[in-house]
Order: C-alpha cells, then sequence, then structure tokens
C-alpha cells in the first residue's frame, strides 16, 4: 500500500513537472514566433495595399445621427446604410460628422472590413475617413528602420573605434551620444512636420487605388 502510494505520488509530481515543462516552452516558443514575426515585418519595405481587401458597398442610408461626446467633447457618428442585396450594415465613427441623413443613396469603401470612404451620391460629397494607423501600415516611411539602422552604426563604431585613454574614451562617448541625439531629434523632428503633407499624399494614393481596385471588381 506505501508503495501504492510514493508511486502515485512520483507519477503525480512527474506529471506536474511536465505540465510545467510545457507551459515553460510554449510560452517561450510563442515569444519566439512573435520575434520573428516583429523581424520579418521589420525587415520587409511593404507590399502596399492589396485590391482583393477592397470591397464597395452601394445602397440607402436609413438611419443616421451625430453627437459630441459628454465626457471627452469628441464627435461620434453613427448610421445604417441598407445595400443593394437589402442587408443593413451599421457604422460608427470618432473625430468625424459625415454629412449623412435618411434617404440619401451613397457609395461606401472598405478596405479589409475597415470603412474608408464614404461618396454621397445625394449630394456629391466624398469623405475619407481612412484611419491613420491604417494608411501608415499600408504606406510606411521606413523611418523607424533608418533610426535603428543609425543608432547601430553609431554604437558599434563606438565600441570598435573608442580610445584605450580613459579620459579620451569619455570624449568619444559624449561625442556619440551627441550624434546619437542629433539623429533621433532629426528622423522626429522629419516626422512630425511632413505628417500632414505626408496623410495628404498617402490618401491620395490610397484613394486611387481604392477607385481602380473597385472598377476592376
Amino acid at each position: 500500500m506505501q508503495e501504492l502510494f510514493l508511486n502515485t505520488l512520483v507519477a503525480c509530481v512527474a506529471l506536474a513537472i511536465i505540465i510545467a515543462a510545457g507551459k515553460t516552452l510554449f510560452k517561450l516558443l510563442r515569444g519566439l514566433f512573435a520575434a520573428l514575426s516583429f523581424i520579418s515585418t521589420f525587415l520587409s519595405s511593404g507590399t502596399g495595399p492589396n485590391p482583393s481587401a477592397v470591397v464597395m458597398f452601394r445602397g440607402r442610408i436609413v438611419e443616421a445621427k451625430n453627437w459630441h461626446g459628454s465626457n471627452d467633447g469628441r464627435l461620434y457618428s453613427e448610421f445604417w446604410l441598407r445595400a443593394e442585396d437589402g442587408l443593413e450594415r451599421r457604422y460608427k465613427l470618432k473625430d468625424i460628422h459625415p454629412n449623412l441623413r435618411k434617404g440619401h443613396q451613397v457609395a461606401l469603401y472598405e478596405y479589409a472590413g475597415t470603412l474608408v470612404a464614404i461618396n454621397n451620391n445625394s449630394t456629391g460629397a466624398e469623405s475619407w475617413v481612412t484611419p491613420g494607423w491604417l494608411l501608415s501600415s499600408l504606406y510606411p516611411t521606413g523611418r523607424f528602420r533608418r533610426f535603428v539602422f543609425w543608432s547601430l552604426s553609431v554604437w558599434i563604431a563606438y565600441y570598435f573605434l573608442k580610445p584605450t585613454e580613459p579620459a579620451f574614451e569619455q570624449v568619444f562617448l559624449f561625442l556619440a551620444w551627441v550624434i546619437f541625439a542629433g539623429i533621433t531629434l532629426a528622423l522626429a523632428l522629419k516626422h512630425l512636420f511632413s505628417t500632414n503633407s505626408r496623410r495628404s499624399n498617402q490618401l491620395s494614393e490610397f484613394a486611387a487605388f481604392c477607385y481602380q481596385a473597385a472598377t476592376d471588381e
């Protein structure tokens, strides 16, 4: 009886160790796959938008409302579209009040399930509501990659070229920090001041792409 109890206890301990080891291995593999995915995304230059991800819906607005948030003061909008196939689709937007009323005939463009444009045939107005994160992912600037490249170059050069004398080494370290800070500041300012023009160019290119993709369907 005592031997059976000891064997059961050993088996339970071994099973607990195997389960713990399996969980640890799973976490390590998940972290490895996440790192590989990040490296792949980081090194890729971007293939641009996918034509098959563009979908256009035509129909009539059956309900629309706009309001300001009582707590945050932001703009909100919600409307329902009855598409030509008879199905109704609901949309909610932030920071924009599209000029939509009940009965308006519209054409909506979606990219991978995200609303990107509203073409109001009743008023002739066109509203591009493409989120900034979507444009950034479709048209990457590559500045983050350049930042990492130049930063690594600076610190690798410092590691191999630093003098052996402590006094000169401190001066060399200070110069490396100055160069690194200058690169960081230059890239940050360039990214900041080109935000509006960059979004305008990206949006123009994306609009032309969506029109072409919808026409080719």
